[in-house]
Formats: structure tokens, C-alpha cells, sequence
């Protein structure tokens, strides 16, 4: 029942109550029939090949072709084939995520010695251009 049938159930001798039931069967009939008509459309782009995710599974991407098969994502494929090789020796998930995890952490210290490093050899130059000029 929407807000646009005017059906008020306070009051229930009204006639909108009487045709209440009538309404809720032709919701019901309008919501079946959508849901076979979605359903036939994904069959039917299933059969032509046609890929129906809204979002690629990580390490792929969506392609730009009308079929939009997957492609391999080349900036994380090197990460997604670690995790396949640990799962391979026999890693758990719950290792491997820890194993991960720690190794961003790692990264992330080592990306921000480089960015202090960075900082100082600007601040240096900086330093050197203003008391030169």
C-alpha cells in the first residue's frame, strides 16, 4: 500500500478499505511479474555472454567492450597472486590477511621515511636558494 493509494486504515468503512484486498493482489501480480522480466533479461544477457556485475571482484576490472568481460587489474595482479601462492602452501585466510596487513604497515613506515627525507632535501634546497639569493 503506498502513500498514493489514499487508503486510510483508521477509518474502516471507507471504500479505498474495500478495495484494499483487489490493490494488494495487483501489487502482488506487478511485483511477480517485474521480477520475471528482470530475471528473463539477466538470462538473456547470460546467453549472449554478457557480464552482469556491477563491480569487478578485486584484482580485475570491468571492461570498457559490450560484454564487459573482466580483465586482469596489472596495478594489484602482483598482490592477488601472492595471496594465491600463500593459499597454495597452505596459508589460512586468517594468516594470510594477518601476513598482508603487516606488510602494508611496513610499507607505509617505510613510504613515510621517504616522504621525511623528502621534506628535508626540498626544505635544504629551499634554505640554500634563499640565502644565495
Amino acid at each position: 500500500i503506498a502513500l498514493s493509494d489514499n487508503i486510510d486504515t483508521e477509518n474502516k468503512d471507507t471504500a479505498a478499505m474495500d478495495m484494499m484486498p483487489i490493490t494488494n493482489v495487483f501489487n502482488e501480480w506487478w511485483a511477480a511479474a517485474t521480477s520475471k522480466k528482470l530475471r528473463a533479461v539477466r538470462i538473456q544477457n547470460a546467453k549472449k555472454g554478457k557480464n552482469g556485475m556491477s563491480h569487478a571482484p578485486y584484482g580485475y576490472i570491468l571492461g570498457t567492450d559490450e560484454k564487459r568481460t573482466l580483465q586482469v587489474n596489472e596495478e594489484v595482479a602482483p598482490i592477488v597472486r601472492r595471496i594465491f601462492e600463500m593459499r597454495a602452501q597452505g596459508l589460512t585466510p586468517r594468516k594470510i590477511a594477518d601476513k598482508n596487513q603487516a606488510d602494508v604497515k611496513r610499507e607505509l613506515k617505510r613510504t613515510e621515511r621517504r616522504v621525511a627525507e623528502l621534506d628535508k632535501l626540498i626544505s635544504a634546497a629551499f634554505e640554500e636558494k634563499v640565502a644565495g639569493a
